[in-house]
């Protein structure tokens, strides 16, 4: 709850959340004859990648890739690499900017805090589980929508840089307007919590 006043203030919020590829092709269900079989081949992702994506209130978006588990060394890696580029970009961004973040534990731990504190970045974390209001998670769930390698391009250890390509691909292809909608979602979900609270 402590993100509405910040955005009220007009303050910009960068939210990141992170999440994982096994595989390329999301589809679940499909409409088919009922002598065809409903069953897909997929290309596994080999090793899985980590997703990290971050996703400010205006609409820009950065992301990175890992053979890694998300963990406080992969997150604090992450945040270093994103000032560095919000530095280039954005000269004294930490005067008007806000991270939030999730409650996971690799964020959240003594030692998360403590190192997040070196970095003297402006975080506040979200309420656990509230997920309508993490604009990051619409940006993974369109990620994650239909067929991310139409190509049938190989994704095995020696071709990660076709996952790369396709991420990349299907991120840039959101519209930036979307992307802004994202947060709207986020906010209308933030005050439906307090709405149904006060009931």
């Amino acid at each position: 709850l402590r993100m509405l006043p910040l955005l009220e203030a007009k303050r910009r919020v960068i939210n990141i959340d992170e999440s994982w590829l096994n595989g390329t092709r999301f589809i679940r269900r499909a409409w088919v004859p009922s002598d065809a079989p409903g069953t897909f081949t997929d290309k596994q992702v080999q090793p899985r990648i980590s997703v990290i994506v971050a996703l400010d209130t205006d609409g820009r978006l950065w992301f990175a890739l890992t053979q890694a588990n998300t963990d406080a060394d992969v997150m604090i890696t992450f945040l270093r690499y994103l000032v560095r580029q919000l530095d280039r970009e954005t000269p004294g961004w930490q005067e008007d900017t806000t991270i939030l973040l999730d409650n996971a534990s690799w964020h959240c731990n003594a030692v998360m805090r403590a190192r997040l504190a070196r970095l003297e970045l402006p975080i506040i974390y979200s309420g656990p589980y509230c997920y309508s209001s993490a604009p990051c998670e619409q940006v993974l769930a369109a990620l994650k929508l239909g067929d991310l390698n139409p190509q049938r391009l190989p994704t095995g250890k020696r071709s990660l840089s076709n996952v790369v390509g396709m991420v990349e691909t299907r991120l840039a292809a959101i519209p930036r307007s979307v992307r802004v909608r994202y947060w709207h979602y986020a906010v209308l979900g933030l005050y439906s919590y307090l709405y149904f609270e006060r009931l």
